[in-house]
């Protein structure tokens, strides 16, 4: 499981670490977040610098 977004023309991605076999030694303490106040602008901009530069490949629909 994952999220994927496009900004301006790439892709961004932040994966769920729980769904991959090695999940145990990926685990960091849980961090309380709330989101509800930021502006589209600013949840592009945090998610460029957190998520993942991600690439596609050999994805069948």
């Amino acid at each position: 499981m994952a999220g994927v977004m496009e900004i301006d023309g790439a892709l961004y991605a932040s994966i769920n670490c729980n769904v991959l076999s090695m999940h145990k030694q990926l685990q960091r303490q849980p961090q309380a977040v709330d989101y509800e106040g930021e502006t589209i602008d600013q949840r592009r901009t945090r998610r460029r610098k957190h998520w993942t530069p991600t690439v596609f490949a050999g994805m069948r629909a």
